[in-house]
């Protein structure tokens, strides 16, 4: 096998994949292959929970497949080594080489991964940048989640009714963010972080993403241009619990621009530091929203940090909320009007329309009670395909 592929088709590719090649997705069981044809070069990283495939234009010389290490294409610098990359196998080694030098690799076994099933019947089309939105905000809380070995750390992707939803939670921290839909069939997905990541990023540059399913209904294929992501297509598994749902006549104690909030809640990082368990007071005063970082023996050589928002303060309410969630949760609403529910035995409830997105989150208050992780399942297999 031999082929030489420009360094910004190259790194075009691994940019669109770059969630499944961050460092905390390379496992034992994680191998890398690849492909050159006629058409040019495919690259596929795989274990057993997922694949994903990348394809970019190449020159090639000589056709062929190989298995290579793992984190082949994550370790090497590939923007220094020249406008141009060659590769080349030659009796069990595969060499990389570009004006900056070149590289020599051992080529590994088969493993003997089956091929995905892709969708074959199209269920629906929607925007690119919507869907991309959508599982943007829905997955906000999935930084909340921990990462073992019997859940995924993930979003749920479903319909119901005439809704399409994407959520998250860490049993505390509640994300969902969902958009009005007809005639789509119901489904229900549980998407690996990676996966999730590396579809929205794919949706935003895509005019729209279409939606199919195989003709058994097992799998369903979402696809963005050149990103394609099957997976499979789950029965549900969450439980009758409130901290799934919306309470009913929930009150509103504010309404506030999110930019304006998230403001002084980066600025507090500094007292926050690296201290996960940094707790925000939010409460509703004459003169607006007041934030207040309370003092903590382990905030080292700051005391504390307060400042006040300008807002509509509907009612009376307080509570105290994990910071790094509070920061989290604004950042991507940018400049959205929000409606806070403050509660300490329900939660800070934070509710927007983002457009046409309906965007719903829950931060789990310092004093509130944790619940089980309701989107806990066995690992699933979940196919990431970029062509």
């Amino acid at each position: 096998m031999k082929f030489t592929v420009t360094r910004d088709a190259l790194l075009r590719a691994l940019r669109i994949i770059a969630p499944a090649l961050a460092r905390s997705n390379i496992a034992e069981k994680y191998a890398g292959r690849l492909r050159a044809a006629e058409s040019g070069i495919a690259i596929y990283l795989t274990n057993l929970d997922w694949d994903v495939r990348c394809a970019a234009p190449a020159a090639v010389a000589e056709q062929g497949e190989i298995w290579v290490v793992r984190d082949l294409f994550r370790s090497l610098p590939w923007p220094v080594l020249g406008p141009d990359i060659e590769f080349a196998v030659r009796k069990g080694t595969l060499s990389i080489h570009g004006a900056a030098g070149t590289y020599t690799t051992q080529i590994q076994a088969d493993p003997g991964m089956a091929e995905p099933r892709i969708g074959a019947k199209i269920i629906a089309t929607l925007p690119g940048a919507l869907f991309g939105q959508l599982i943007r905000l829905g997955s906000i809380a999935m930084a909340g989640q921990t990462e073992d070995q019997t859940t995924i750390r993930g979003v749920w992707l479903r319909t119901e009714d005439t809704t399409l939803v994407c959520d998250a939670w860490d049993g505390m921290w509640l994300s969902r963010a969902s958009i009005n839909v007809t005639g789509i069939p119901a489904f229900r997905l549980a998407l690996p972080a990676h996966a999730a990541l590396t579809l929205s990023a794919a949706a935003k540059l895509h005019e729209a993403i279409t939606i199919t399913t195989s003709l058994d209904h097992a799998t369903v294929t979402l696809e963005a241009g050149d990103a394609l992501l099957t997976a499979r297509a789950l029965a549900a598994k969450i439980p009758d619990t409130q901290a799934a749902t919306l309470p009913a006549n929930l009150p509103i104690h504010a309404t506030v621009q999110a930019d304006l909030l998230a403001q002084p809640a980066r600025l507090a990082m500094p007292v926050v530091g690296t201290d996960h368990t940094t707790r925000t007071r939010l409460e509703t005063r004459e003169d607006g929203l007041h934030l207040d970082l309370p003092y903590a023996p382990n905030h080292g050589r700051f005391t504390g940090f307060s400042a006040t928002v300008p807002a509509t303060i509907m009612d009376a309410g307080m509570d105290l909320i994990w910071t790094r969630q509070l920061v989290a949760c604004l950042g991507p609403l940018g400049a959205t009007t929000i409606n806070l529910s403050l509660g300490r035995t329900r939660g800070t409830w934070v509710m927007a329309q983002v457009g046409q997105i309906n965007f719903v989150a829950r931060l789990g208050s310092v004093a509130g009670p944790k619940t089980r992780n309701p989107l806990a399942v066995e690992p699933e297999s979940a196919t990431v395909q970029v062509a």
